[in-house]
């Protein structure tokens, strides 16, 4: 039980890796503030969660709506009377490659995936300083922040701004004791964010665990990193990634060597605001 009195805020905790920090949390015996903005999604994981010292609780938000983030935050510390962890989880994915990407899709990649989790920690963080007692908060990234793929330019770069921003965060909020790190999730299995054809991925890349992650992965790190245990810990980056980011061999391109502007593979609609 290490998080026991604790009050974590997730976002995007109605599913994927959101849900499984959520769960994982509450386990440990946390009161997490859900958010996202699949409210049912929300209650219906509450019902199921072990009880803690205070009630969970449930919450729409909009993550990059500046007035839906400071009411939500205010309404957070109000029922639970402070919060000790962040969790800035919600985002979003769609492929595009360069030249097809519409300036909407852009700006709604940077509006979810990197002003959110600047809204928020600005909202919490100052809760945080104020109550003088320090506090975590992990920053959930992507490898792809940390590469080059092809047909992820906006999401990639979005990503690597979030782990950027992380390490500016650390270094300024450091001083109020309170650590800022990052977890950044390898290709993992679950409906809205694995790779369409996972065996197909797996034989085209080199991942030496052998298989992709699962949420309770990116779980157990952000747990490592809400805990007691990582006190002396900010300003890092964690992969979990079973080890591909390490050998990252690519035998040859995904788009090809003969691609146009005409043979492009359609996108994917956008995933719902939780996904990473």
């Amino acid at each position: 039980m290490l998080l026991v009195g604790k009050v974590a805020l997730i976002t995007g905790a109605a599913q994927g890796i959101g849900l499984a920090i959520a769960e994982r949390f509450a386990a440990e015996g946390a009161t997490v503030a859900l958010c996202d903005m699949n409210l049912a999604g929300l209650e219906k994981l509450i019902e199921r969660l072990p009880p803690s010292q205070r009630p969970h609780s449930a919450h729409r938000l909009d993550v990059g709506d500046p007035e839906a983030v400071g009411t939500v935050v205010a309404a957070i510390i109000q029922q639970h009377a402070h919060i000790d962890i962040l969790v800035n989880n919600a985002g979003i994915f769609i492929r595009r490659w360069l030249l097809d990407i519409a300036e909407s899709e852009w700006d709604q990649m940077h509006r979810i995936n990197t002003k959110g989790p600047f809204l928020l920690t600005q909202a919490v963080g100052k809760h945080m300083v104020k109550r003088g007692e320090g506090g975590k908060i992990i920053n959930i990234g992507s490898i792809s922040g940390q590469i080059v793929q092809e047909g992820k330019t906006h999401y990639s770069t979005s990503k690597a701004a979030l782990i950027h921003f992380s390490l500016c965060m650390a270094v300024e909020l450091g001083p109020f004791g309170i650590n800022v790190n990052v977890v950044c999730p390898g290709p993992t299995d679950t409906p809205q964010i694995a790779p369409a054809l996972p065996e197909d991925y797996l034989k085209r890349h080199s991942i030496p665990l052998g298989r992709l992650a699962r949420p309770e992965d990116h779980a157990n790190a952000a747990l490592f990193l809400a805990s007691s245990a990582s006190d002396h810990i900010t300003g890092q980056v964690l992969n979990v990634d079973g080890g591909e980011l390490a050998t990252r061999i690519r035998p040859g391109s995904r788009l090809g060597s003969q691609t146009t502007l005409d043979t492009l593979p359609t996108s994917a609609p956008a995933p719902p605001e939780s996904q990473v």
